[in-house]
C-alpha cells in the first residue's frame, strides 16, 4: 500500500507491505496541522478532544519541529500530547501490557530513520470508562525544564532532560531537539 499525497518526510510511514502478523489496516485517516499558520516554542497546550473508538484507530496529537534543526524524521523530535488507541482490547499477551483504549500516553519521539526511542509517561484506567469514551481536556507544559503532562487537571507525569540531555550530546542544549519552534 502506497500512500499519495503522504506528508510524512519518513518514507516507511507512507507506505506498508503485508506480511506474516503485519497486514495492511482497513482504515485511512486524515491529519488537521497548524505547519503553515501557527508555530510556537514554550507554553502552555490544552487541547479539549474524543479519541475515536473502533479497532486500528490510532489517534494522537502531537507538536512536530518547524525545522529540521537536528535531522529529518524523527532526529528533530515529535511531542506526544496525547495518544490512546481505539482498540477495545489490544494486550501483549506475552508480558500483559495494556495498548488499547485503558491507556493514555504522552511524551515524546527522538531518533533516527533506523531506531526511534519513545519516552512516554502513561495513565492505565483497569476499570471504568475507557479514554475513547467522553471528552477530556489533556494539557502540556512545555519549558526550559522538560515537560509537564496532565488531563482533566489531574497530573500524569513530567519528562526532564537526562544530566547531558536527551541526544546525549555535549554540543547541544540539554533540552535539544526540543528547544526549537513547533506546530500542531
Amino acid at each position: 500500500m502506497q500512500l499519495s499525497g503522504c506528508t510524512s518526510k519518513i518514507s516507511e510511514e507512507c507506505m506498508r507491505k503485508a506480511t506474516a502478523y503485519n497486514i495492511l489496516p482497513p482504515v485511512l485517516a486524515i491529519k488537521l496541522t497548524t505547519k503553515h499558520s501557527f508555530n510556537f516554542r514554550y507554553g502552555k497546550i490544552e487541547i479539549k478532544a474524543k479519541f475515536p473508538e473502533g479497532d486500528w484507530l490510532y489517534p494522537e496529537m502531537y507538536l512536530k519541529p518547524k525545522y529540521d534543526t537536528y535531522g529529518t524524521g524523527y532526529s528533530s523530535g515529535c511531542i506526544v500530547l496525547g495518544l490512546a488507541r481505539g482498540n477495545g482490547n489490544l494486550i501483549d499477551v506475552t508480558n500483559r501490557t495494556i495498548f488499547d483504549s485503558r491507556k493514555l500516553d504522552f511524551g515524546f519521539r527522538i531518533g533516527t530513520d533506523t531506531h526511534v526511542n519513545d519516552y512516554m509517561v502513561s495513565k492505565i484506567r483497569e476499570s471504568g470508562p475507557k479514554w475513547t469514551q467522553g471528552f477530556h481536556i489533556y494539557t502540556t507544559t512545555w519549558n526550559t525544564n522538560g515537560f509537564r503532562f496532565s488531563v482533566d487537571g489531574e497530573e500524569v507525569g513530567e519528562l526532564d532532560p537526562e544530566t547531558d540531555g536527551w541526544l546525549h550530546n555535549n554540543n547541544f542544549n540539554k533540552l535539544a531537539p526540543f528547544d526549537e519552534e513547533v506546530y500542531i
